[in-house]
């Protein structure tokens, strides 16, 4: 067997026999494993009456095992493979494609590799030892939201990030649950979902559990017993401008548009009247308390009037419900007032023109038009309109926002059939000349004018 120390003078040969010395036969030098070695030797008779022979001694020298130290303090995490644990240098996993195992210790065949492969056998089978630690597992409450008033939600949910092998958590033992410091009636804002585990679920074999909180969100509730209102105008020959329902006007984001037609052209104010169905309840418009009175039914009524500003604006009421300190909803009323016909149609020749140029007619962009004609609707959804003389007019148009918005009716249009002029017939200094008395006075754009400011007209006698 090979050792680092064998050579020929080593090996005992029987008696008689002796290895030949000579350059070829280096009788100190090591020998390596090996089988079939052929060395010479010769032989002398003991009774010295032959004479020696010389030949050729068979020597095998068989591979030497190794010694080695098996590996120690290896870890890995349940779910990894074990190809995945590092081994020192010359040692190698003989199924390195399998997992690691369950948590704790766990053993797994090895083999090593000497480093002169050639006089030393390679060990198969030794057992080495792992420590297997617990996968991390964090469980986290999921967040949740209810309205102001709701009891305290019957189901609660939890999301799992940490699960290998493809497990889920039908494997983990014991029993989670879920607990708030939430009571019903309390006030809006946010409260803990609180995680729970019993001590069989705390004691899982392969996961080291993390709980993580959720909260719990208490909003303003959306569907209290709300108000009906109605806008009224001042003036008591004119009905109301619209009647708010909770029900059918309040849109996902509460609020609502109220369109005044173009029998309302001039109002600058208007009464509100906002009737609240729950007594203990308060009313506060754009943020300030509100008194009211109760009808014969028990229900409170608040009279709250209100200016408009200019004509054509968008105003905007902002009124909530509050109980014990708490806003319960709060919704949004545009109140929409007609504009002046003039201020947003133009009359070039015999055609209505909506002004559509933010920039001019008070930061308006339509997108659909419709035309009405001694208050009956036409088929024209143009942003022109040829009209008749003597007719009385009025427009209605969608803002880019959505709003609809209504003109004022007029009858102060003037027909133009004929061919518009293609030249000037006459050019005058206004206040050098007298025009004549049934001449017709146009912008260089074609639009009407009385003349009366200096510039370059078109006349039309």
């Amino acid at each position: 067997t090979y050792t680092p120390t064998l050579t020929l003078n080593t090996i005992i040969l029987p008696t008689g026999y002796a290895w030949c010395t000579g350059s070829n036969t280096p009788l100190d030098e090591p020998l390596n494993a090996g089988n079939n070695q052929q060395f010479p030797a010769i032989y002398t008779h003991p009774s010295g009456n032959y004479e020696p022979a010389e030949g050729n001694i068979t020597v095998n020298v068989a591979k030497a095992t190794p010694t080695y130290t098996t590996p120690t303090n290896l870890s890995a995490t349940y779910g990894d493979l074990l190809s995945s644990v590092t081994l020192p240098n010359g040692w190698v996993w003989e199924t390195g494609n399998v997992s690691v195992g369950a948590a704790g210790p766990q053993t797994h065949k090895a083999t090593f590799t000497p480093s002169d492969p050639n006089n030393y056998n390679i060990v198969t089978n030794i057992d080495v030892t792992i420590t297997v630690a617990k996968a991390p597992l964090t469980i986290t409450a999921n967040n949740q939201t209810i309205a102001y008033g709701d009891p305290i939600p019957t189901t609660f949910t939890a999301t799992y990030e940490g699960f290998v092998n493809n497990e889920d958590e039908t494997i983990l033992n014991g029993t989670l649950t879920f607990e708030t410091n939430y009571t019903q009636g309390n006030a809006i804002g946010t409260y803990e979902i609180t995680l729970i585990q019993d001590i069989e679920h705390s004691r899982n074999v392969n996961y080291e559990i993390t709980l993580t909180n959720g909260t719990l969100t208490v909003e303003k509730k959306q569907d209290t017993p709300g108000y009906d209102i109605v806008i009224t105008n001042p003036d008591p020959n004119k009905e109301p401008i619209a009647v708010f329902e909770k029900d059918n006007n309040i849109s996902n984001e509460n609020k609502a548009i109220f369109t005044a037609g173009k029998n309302h052209c001039g109002i600058d104010k208007a009464q509100f009247q906002i009737t609240i169905p729950d007594p203990s309840t308060e009313l506060k418009v754009d943020g300030a308390a509100q008194a009211g009175t109760k009808d014969a039914n028990g229900l409170t009524r608040h009279n709250i009037n209100r200016e408009l500003g200019k004509r054509g604006a968008l105003d905007t009421l902002i009124y909530s419900l509050h109980k014990d300190d708490q806003e319960l909803r709060a919704d949004t009323a545009i109140i929409v007032t007609p504009i002046p016909f003039e201020r947003i149609v133009r009359q070039k020749w015999d055609l209505l023109i909506i002004n559509n140029n933010p920039q001019t007619n008070g930061g308006y962009y339509f997108t659909e038009f419709e035309w009405f004609k001694d208050g009956e609707k036409t088929d024209n959804t143009l942003q022109y309109y040829q009209f008749d003389q003597g007719a009385v007019f009025n427009a209605q148009m969608n803002t880019i926002e959505g709003i609809k918005i209504n003109t004022c009716e007029s009858n102060l249009i003037e027909s133009e059939k004929e061919t518009p002029p293609s030249v000037q017939k006459r050019l005058l200094g206004i206040g050098s000349a007298t025009l004549p008395p049934n001449a017709k006075i146009y912008t260089p754009k074609g639009e009407r004018s009385t003349g009366k400011t200096p510039g370059v007209y078109i006349v039309k006698e």
